[in-house]
């Protein structure tokens, strides 16, 4: 190429949001919710690469006819103002329409068109982005799956756990009112067996972290503890002793 001309492949693909029917485990006796297509959702991209520098140009429209590969040849135009641009692709019919015609001739000699053989898809190097582009959307599909199914299992043990959560939490309230602490430090020592840093508490309760952490200091010195540590196997050691030592 002489200095200012270019060089894109250009090409078609269709995107859709389908999700996809596919096996799925469960534990025995427990039913599992299997994602089923719905509405579909797609989209048509249109885009074109640069053979020597990579830089691609892509729309993304809801339809693919004439008039949307004439934008994308407006915007190959647009983006090169001078030198000459050559395109090659497919020989589509809406590769060769009046829609198109009128984008290379207002580009006056500046837009050059190539037509690929037909059936061709190794001889277009876009056809690799487009591949890339599949696989990520199938593994964005795929991850959007096991997340359902990861918070599906979240909701069944927060729905199992909730009687025993419950227990814990008036457990946990009755010690805290038998070593005598105060409203304010009964909820920071809440917040701390959460896993709450004291700059997090402090958010949280709108006031300072030399505050908190003096609270933090009162919890421990009226408890006989030493540290946040030893608060949280305080209540916890026993729910992590073996079912048969309980």
């Amino acid at each position: 190429l002489n200095p200012g001309e270019v060089f894109y492949y250009a090409d078609e693909f269709n995107v859709s949001w389908l999700p996809t029917l596919r096996a799925l485990w469960s534990p025995r006796g427990q039913q599992v919710m299997i994602p089923t297509p719905g509405q579909p959702y797609k989209r048509y991209g249109l885009g074109a690469v640069n053979y020597y520098t990579g830089e691609t140009v892509v729309l993304f429209r809801r339809r693919k006819r004439r008039q949307e590969v004439a934008e994308l040849l407006q915007a190959l135009v647009d983006r090169h103002p001078t030198g000459t641009i050559y395109v090659a692709w497919d020989n589509a019919d809406t590769h060769a329409d009046d829609e198109v015609e009128a984008v290379v001739r207002a580009a006056a000699g500046r837009l050059v068109l190539l037509y690929l053989p037909t059936y061709s898809p190794w001889l277009n190097p876009i056809e690799m982005l487009w591949r890339q582009f599949r696989s990520a959307r199938q593994e964005a599909e795929r991850l959007s799956v096991d997340l359902v199914a990861a918070r599906q299992e979240a909701e069944r043990f927060r729905n199992e756990a909730h009687d025993a959560l419950r227990g814990l939490g008036e457990a946990i309230d009755r010690q805290f009112i038998r070593w005598q602490l105060s409203p304010a430090e009964r909820e920071v020592g809440l917040l701390l067996l959460k896993g709450l840093s004291h700059r997090e508490i402090a958010a949280a309760r709108s006031t300072g972290e030399t505050t908190i952490r003096q609270q933090a200091l009162a919890i421990y010195r009226k408890s006989g503890l030493r540290n946040r540590s030893e608060l949280s196997a305080f209540f916890l050691e026993d729910l992590l002793l073996p079912v048969a030592q309980r």
